[in-house]
C-alpha cells in the first residue's frame, strides 16, 4: 500500500525562524510533498515499504515520535532503495517537530549533501537553518540562508533574505567577511555590498564604504543595487575628498622587538609634525602595536582599516609578518609599505605591498655597480658568515656582479661561532682577487681583515651597512683602512636635510637614529607626497605611489618600481685615517 497523496498542509514548513537572539519574519510558505511519493518499484524489499508506508502514516497524522523509527529503519537499512530520500526528508523534519535539533541538522545536512538537485532542495535548506539557529549556530544558518537568498527567483527568497540578514547581524567580523566572499558574486552579494557600503557610510567609516561601493561597481550582475551603488559611491568619494587622512603605523611597541618599533614610531612622527606645520590639509598618524608576531599585525592592520579608517600603512618591520598581512591588506585595498622586512620578492606579491627599505639587493647593486665602474675591480671573493644575512648577502652579491660584469671566483662561509678563520683565509690564497666581499658583524669583520693581511691577501675589502660601525675602526685599526662599504644614513653628512632630520630625532628620543629609521621617514613622505599629488583614496594612493618617480627623499631622489620596491641611492662610506668618513658622493641607485 502506498501513501496516499495528499494537499500541502501550512504546518509543512515552520511560520518563522527565530532563536533566542532574533525574532525572524513569520513564514506562509507551503512544503509542496504531493509528488513525493515512493514510486512503484518491485525492488524495494516488502519489509522496508512497510516501515516507510507505516511511518508515513504517522507523519501524516502528526505522529512525529511514531514516524520516526520507521523511517530510521529505512535510512539506516534499507538506503539502497529509492524510499531513501524522502525518508531522510521527513525523519529529519519529524526530529524537528520534536525538538531534535541536533538530529534534525544532521539529517537535513546530509539530504543536502548526497541530494542537491531533489525537489525538497530548498524545504531542506530553510529546515536546516532553522535546526541550526535553534543549536546557536548562527553561523551555519546563515550560510544556509545565504543559498537560498543567492536567487530571486527562489520560492523561499523573501523569507530567506529576511531571515538572513537578522542571522548576519549577530556574526562577528571574520564570520561576515567570510559570508561575503561566499556568496560575493551573487544576487545576495550585490545586495550585500550595497546593504554593507549604506551601513558604513552613515556611521562615517567612509573608507569602508568605499571599499564596499567599489566591489559592488565590479559586481559581475546587473542589479539594481548597482546603480543605486553609483550613486552613493560619488558621494562617498566627494566627502573622502574632504576628510583629514589618517596613516597607520604598524610597528611592535612590546616585546623583544619594541625598540624597533620605537625608532621607526618616532620617525614618522617627526615627519608628520613637519609635514603638518606646512600644509593646509592635516595628516594623523595612528600607531598600532603588532607585538612583532603575525597575528599581532592581522589585529593591527584590521584596527587600521576598520576601526582608524587609515589609507595607508607604514609596517611592519619584520619578513614573516609583513608577508602575512599582504593579502589581508589587498583584501582592504589598503596600501601597505615596510620601511624593514628584507625577503626577496615580498613587494611584488601585490599591487597594495610597497617596500622602501635597504634590502640585499639594495646594498649589493649600489656595491658591485661602485666597485664596477668607479674602481675598476672586477674579480672577487665572498667571504660571508654562516647565517640568514650572509647567505642573503651573498646571494645578492652574486646576482649584482653577474649584472656588472664582476667574476666572482671563489665563495667561502665561516661559522658564526669561529675563534679563528684560518682555514676560510688560506681558500682565498694565491687567486690573484682585486676584491673580497665581507658580509658580517663585529667581531668578525676585523678578526677576518687582520687574518687576511698575515696571509698575505692583498685585495680591496667590501662590505655591508654592518661596517658602518664604530667598533670596526675601532678595533680593525689599519687593516680596515680603505675598506668600501654602504649605508643608508651616515650621522657626519654633509647634507643639511639629513642634519636637520638627525637633529629632531634626537631631540625626541634622546639618540642617534639608524638606517630604520631614515627609511620610516621616507616611507611618510613617499605617502604625503602622493596625497598631494591627489590621491586621496586607499586605491588611488596605491596607484600613485606605484608610480612615483624623483621623490627627494631623506636618503635620496627615490623611485619605485612595477614591483613595488623604491630604489634609491645609498652613500658609500670608506675608512681614512681610522674614521668613517664618506667616499665623495652618493652613488649607485638602480
Amino acid at each position: 500500500m502506498r501513501p496516499a497523496s495528499r494537499q500541502p498542509r501550512e504546518d509543512d514548513l515552520p511560520k518563522s525562524l527565530f532563536h533566542p537572539l532574533i525574532i525572524a519574519a513569520a513564514l506562509s510558505i507551503l512544503l509542496f510533498v504531493g509528488a513525493c511519493q515512493p514510486p512503484d518499484d518491485d525492488d524495494i524489499p516488502e519489509r522496508a515499504r512497510e516501515h516507510f508506508e507505516r511511518a508515513s502514516e504517522a507523519y501524516n497524522d502528526g505522529d512525529y515520535a511514531g514516524a520516526i523509527s520507521g523511517f530510521t529503519a529505512v535510512v539506516d537499512i534499507y538506503s539502497y532503495t529509492r524510499l531513501y530520500p524522502l525518508a531522510l526528508y521527513r525523519l529529519a523534519y519529524s526530529e524537528y517537530q520534536l525538538g531534535d535539533f541536533d538530529g534534525a541538522a544532521g539529517h537535513f545536512a546530509r539530504f543536502i549533501s548526497e541530494f542537491p538537485e531533489h525537489e525538497l532542495i530548498d524545504d531542506a535548506r530553510l529546515l536546516y537553518a532553522r535546526a541550526q539557529s535553534e543549536r546557536g549556530r548562527y553561523y551555519e544558518a546563515a550560510e544556509s540562508l545565504g543559498a537560498l537568498a543567492s536567487d530571486p527567483d527562489n520560492r523561499f527568497f523573501d523569507v530567506a533574505l529576511e531571515s538572513f540578514q537578522e542571522h548576519f547581524a549577530v556574526l562577528d567580523r571574520g564570520e561576515k567577511r567570510a559570508l561575503l566572499e561566499t556568496f560575493a558574486e551573487s544576487y545576495l552579494g550585490a545586495y550585500l555590498f550595497y546593504t554593507l557600503g549604506e551601513e558604513a557610510y552613515q556611521r562615517g567609516d567612509l573608507e569602508s564604504a568605499a571599499l564596499y561601493l567599489r566591489r559592488l561597481e565590479d559586481h559581475p550582475l546587473d542589479t539594481p543595487y548597482r546603480t543605486a551603488g553609483r550613486e552613493l559611491l560619488t558621494e562617498v568619494n566627494d566627502k573622502l575628498r574632504l576628510e583629514p587622512k589618517v596613516i597607520g603605523c604598524l610597528v611592535p611597541l612590546s616585546g623583544d622587538w619594541a625598540p624597533y618599533g620605537r625608532e621607526v614610531r618616532t620617525a614618522v612622527e617627526l615627519a608628520v609634525s613637519r609635514y603638518n606645520a606646512g600644509h593646509e590639509r592635516k595628516i594623523e598618524i595612528v600607531a598600532v602595536d603588532s607585538r612583532g608576531t603575525p597575528e599581532g599585525a592581522e589585529l593591527g592592520l584590521r584596527s587600521l582599516a576598520e576601526d582608524s579608517q587609515a589609507v595607508a600603512v607604514i609596517g611592519p618591520l619584520s619578513s614573516t609578518a609583513f608577508g602575512a598581512i599582504i593579502q589581508l591588506a589587498e583584501d582592504y585595498e589598503l596600501p601597505l609599505i615596510t620601511p624593514a622586512a628584507t625577503e626577496a620578492g615580498l613587494a611584488e606579491r601585490s599591487n597594495y605591498a610597497f617596500r622602501n627599505a635597504m634590502t640585499y639587493e639594495n646594498q649589493c647593486e649600489t656595491l658591485a655597480e661602485f666597485c664596477s665602474d668607479r674602481l675598476g675591480l672586477d674579480r672577487f671573493g665572498i667571504l660571508y658568515e654562516d647565517t640568514a644575512y650572509g647567505e642573503g648577502m651573498r646571494r645578492a652579491f652574486r646576482e649584482a656582479a653577474d649584472d656588472n660584469n664582476i667574476d666572482v671566483v671563489v665563495e667561502q662561509s665561516f661559522p658564526l661561532e669561529a675563534k679563528s678563520y684560518t682555514s676560510e683565509c688560506k681558500v682565498f690564497r694565491r687567486q690573484g682577487l682585486d676584491g673580497i666581499f665581507i658580509p658580517a658583524h663585529q667581531p668578525h669583520i676585523t678578526e677576518l681583515a687582520s687574518q687576511l693581511v698575515f696571509y698575505g691577501i692583498v685585495a680591496e675589502l667590501v662590505g655591508g651597512n654592518g661596517w658602518n660601525a664604530e667598533s670596526v675602526t675601532r678595533m680593525g685599526m689599519r687593516y680596515v683602512e680603505g675598506a668600501i662599504f654602504c649605508d643608508a644614513l651616515y650621522l657626519r653628512s654633509r647634507d643639511a636635510d639629513v642634519q636637520s632630520f638627525i637633529a629632531g630625532y634626537r631631540s625626541r628620543l634622546g639618540s642617534d637614529p639608524t638606517f630604520l629609521a631614515a627609511h620610516a621617514y621616507d616611507c611618510f613622505g613617499m605617502l604625503a607626497w602622493c596625497i598631494d599629488a591627489g590621491a586621496l583614496t586607499r586605491p588611488e594612493l596605491a596607484v600613485e605611489l606605484r608610480s612615483l618617480r624623483a621623490y627627494p627623499g631623506l636618503i635620496g631622489e627615490t623611485h619605485v618600481d612595477a614591483d613595488g620596491e623604491a630604489h634609491k641611492p645609498l652613500t658609500i662610506l670608506t675608512i681614512v685615517e681610522n674614521e668613517i668618513v664618506e667616499f665623495g658622493t652618493s652613488f649607485g641607485g638602480y
